[in-house]
């Protein structure tokens, strides 16, 4: 039996730091998740015999001084802490160093009723990184998620599947690049290249080959789309879409070029060939882009990876924290 210190992020404010409202506001639908998990983690705790105590405030009130003060007041033996790594919570190895101190962290996927709990981060942070392809081919997971994305799901909310949207540039194939927040921590932690950066090298690579691009901005932060556009009116090619179902371009395009964006998880279950600049948690079964010459060369070669998708879906599965049973996945 453990002493379990499970944190929570205040989920109706920003993650980070903010004017805190007096009264609590409405949580958005793909933060449902997080409360999902607190539940599921007292379930498994709570089967083990474990006491748990549990703490919400928000995320930036979660320091390295604030778990050294809770482990003298509760003496607790592990504690979950959110939407962190070891890299962005504790860089300089303070908590590590102190083994009595045993961590947990938890981060939402891009499959939002997935978390991955980790001893060090999540994605390129985690200790399991690059999650590899299981033995397991069965295709039954994998063909279940490929059907929820075809009926327009995605992490987050998403205009209707309209088919015939910009049907005569669709039809012919395009590249497709999603848009990142330039300054989210997957940028900051798991790559060595901006999104402004790989954004630039896609639109060179793509208007030297005769490809047709669609860059589709990020939904969540139109602010910081505004840089990014302006590369692309800069270099005078390719097509920003914005009201449009991420499906639907998914469906239509040759391949997708990405830093490490979630989308490209949904790529893989449309069986599309993913091209990365960055670290990304399908690592094992993309393209890694270490420079403009180095695209031709994974281009002539696209398809390689297809074949592993579904073995890749199930070893990816097997190693988050689900918060939902398989068969109510069509209600996600």
């Amino acid at each position: 039996m453990q002493n379990i210190l499970l944190l929570k992020p205040r989920l109706d404010i920003p993650f980070k730091e903010s004017y805190i409202p007096s009264t609590r506001g409405k949580i958005s639908k793909i933060r449902q998740y997080w409360n999902d998990f607190i539940i599921n983690r007292l379930a498994y705790h709570k089967n083990l015999g474990d006491t748990v105590n549990t703490l919400e405030l928000p995320l930036w009130k979660i320091t390295i001084p604030f778990i050294e003060f809770m482990k003298k007041k509760l003496n607790f033996d592990e504690v979950y802490i959110p939407h962190h790594s070891s890299e962005s919570f504790d860089p300089n190895g303070e908590l590590v160093l102190k083994k009595e101190i045993n961590i947990k962290f938890y981060m939402q996927m891009s499959l939002p009723w997935l978390f991955q709990v980790d001893t060090k981060g999540w994605c390129a942070n985690a200790s399991n990184w690059p999650i590899k392809p299981s033995n397991n081919t069965n295709k039954d997971l994998f063909e279940l998620l490929q059907r929820r994305q075809k009926l327009g799901f995605s992490k987050f909310e998403q205009p209707k599947i309209i088919d015939n949207y910009h049907f005569d540039y669709l039809k012919s194939g395009f590249i497709l690049f999603p848009c990142q927040i330039p300054h989210d921590q997957t940028i900051r932690y798991h790559s060595d290249i901006s999104v402004e950066e790989s954004l630039d090298i896609t639109l060179r690579w793509c208007k030297e080959n005769n490809h047709n691009l669609v860059i589709k901005p990020h939904p969540q932060n139109d602010e910081s789309m505004k840089g990014l556009e302006a590369i692309v009116k800069e270099h005078n090619y390719g097509i920003w879409i914005k009201n449009i179902n991420i499906n639907t371009l998914l469906e239509k395009c040759l391949a997708v070029f990405t830093v490490n964006s979630g989308v490209g998880l949904e790529g893989i279950l449309h069986e599309k060939p993913i091209f990365c600049y960055g670290k990304s948690d399908y690592a094992s079964v993309s393209h890694k882009i270490d420079s403009y010459e180095s695209i031709d060369q994974s281009w002539r070669q696209k398809d390689r990876y297809i074949s592993q998708y579904p073995a890749f879906i199930n070893s990816y599965y097997n190693q988050m924290v689900s918060v939902r049973a398989v068969e109510n996945l069509k209600a996600c």
